[in-house]
């Protein structure tokens, strides 16, 4: 069953106006359980073109690092975008990550509400996520977007599989029809 991780709710608040052309992260979220990463959803209060990605924690002070996964360039509308990450990695409990995301050549139109969580601005890309995050930049304390990643169950139920496959009694094929 998938699951999701981040800010879910519809931001109702307050538009934010963050750095145009850099890569946006809102977090730090962390993993309450294994996942295969599936998709990255956002709420805009406009449309732009972009992309959604994730970061790792491997950054200074726990901020964002690595890149862990990104979708391909889209037209992102207003209200919610959900969008399918090109790589589908698997993420482990306690895993702490960044959802983020990014106007081609625009500002992004999101909107917040208070939270417990900051957003972030690199300084560097401009039209593709770069791969590693960089020098951060605080946009904004105790705001929260609307942004999550959506996970899968991890091993895509293979592992059961197997398992019901190697506890067959002696002698006996299972038919596949």
């Amino acid at each position: 069953m998938a699951f999701n991780v981040g800010y879910t709710t519809t931001p109702t608040g307050f538009s934010v106006s963050p750095a145009a052309s850099y890569p946006l992260v809102d977090g730090p979220y962390t993993m309450s359980q294994d996942g295969i990463l599936q998709s990255v959803s956002i709420y805009l209060i406009g449309s732009v073109t972009g992309f959604v990605g994730i970061y790792d924690a491997t950054g200074a002070s726990g901020g964002p690092g690595n890149l862990i996964a990104t979708s391909a360039s889209t037209s992102l509308v207003s209200g919610w975008n959900t969008v399918n990450t090109t790589t589908t990695p698997l993420m482990t409990n306690g895993t702490v990550f960044w959802p983020a995301a990014m106007a081609i050549s625009a500002v992004l139109p999101v909107e917040s509400d208070s939270g417990t969580t900051n957003y972030y601005y690199g300084t560097s890309g401009n039209s593709f996520f770069p791969s590693a995050f960089g020098t951060i930049n605080l946009g904004g304390a105790s705001e929260a977007w609307g942004i999550y990643a959506t996970f899968g169950p991890p091993y895509g139920g293979l592992l059961r599989s197997a398992v019901r496959a190697t506890t067959q009694p002696r002698g006996i094929v299972p038919l596949y029809g």
